[in-house]
């Protein structure tokens, strides 16, 4: 949970930055700090599915993915142009991340709900 927190919090200063946003080192610190809650998003459909069907479950979890990162520039370009904030594609980003943190417990929350009632 607080590498989400650590993500929002990142791209927050990020977008509310001055100058200093441009620096090269800054830039891979922000990678750095956001690769683990991918990477922790990235694993949860393997958890949620069954050996059987994982590999249908991971074609599902692709297609989405890769739809959204289809959309999301057009997306977050359309919330620039309609702010003319600069900032504001990485602020709604921010918020999505907030966004995973929440969706992330519920995720956890129901996993647990089934384990605890037992195979189906």
């Amino acid at each position: 949970m607080g590498c989400f927190a650590l993500s929002f919090a990142v791209l927050l200063a990020f977008a509310m930055g001055g100058g200093w946003i441009g620096n090269m080192w800054v830039l891979m610190l922000v990678g750095v700090v956001i690769g683990p809650a991918a990477a922790m998003i990235m694993t949860l459909p393997v958890e949620a599915t069954r050996p059987s069907v994982r590999a249908s479950g991971m074609g599902v979890y692709w297609a989405f993915y890769y739809g959204l990162m289809g959309l999301a520039p057009t997306a977050l370009g359309g919330v620039r142009a309609a702010t003319d904030m600069a900032g504001s594609p990485l602020i709604l980003a921010a918020l999505i991340m907030a966004l995973c943190a929440v969706l992330w417990g519920v995720f956890r929350r129901l996993q647990r709900q089934f384990a605890a009632a037992g195979p189906a």
